[in-house]
């Protein structure tokens, strides 16, 4: 559940209320982290050791060009997002 994954990673917590509280500042996390956070991913091996096949070099190689790839892509701060369509709400 996304709750679950926020407060695990203490983007929200909650008060003695029962409120959810946003507990980091959304500038600092950008979209490519929720996304991989939603996703599950585990961390690539960041040596490669030489006794592996070749085979799982490559997919190893690639996952980590498709990862380098999506957090570029998705390197907007999340704090962005939300001033953006707050902008448009208000505007409409």
């Amino acid at each position: 559940m996304l709750r679950d994954r926020l407060m695990d990673r203490q983007v929200i917590v909650r008060d003695e209320d029962g409120r959810y509280r946003l507990a980091r500042d959304l500038h600092d996390l950008p979209l490519w982290q929720l996304q991989e956070w939603l996703n599950d991913e585990g961390e690539l091996p960041t040596n490669v050791s030489e006794t592996l096949p070749a085979w799982e070099k490559e997919a190893i190689s690639l996952l980590a060009q498709r990862r380098k790839s999506t957090r570029e892509h998705l390197n907007t701060p999340l704090a962005v997002l939300f001033a953006t369509k707050t902008a448009e709400a208000n505007a409409a």
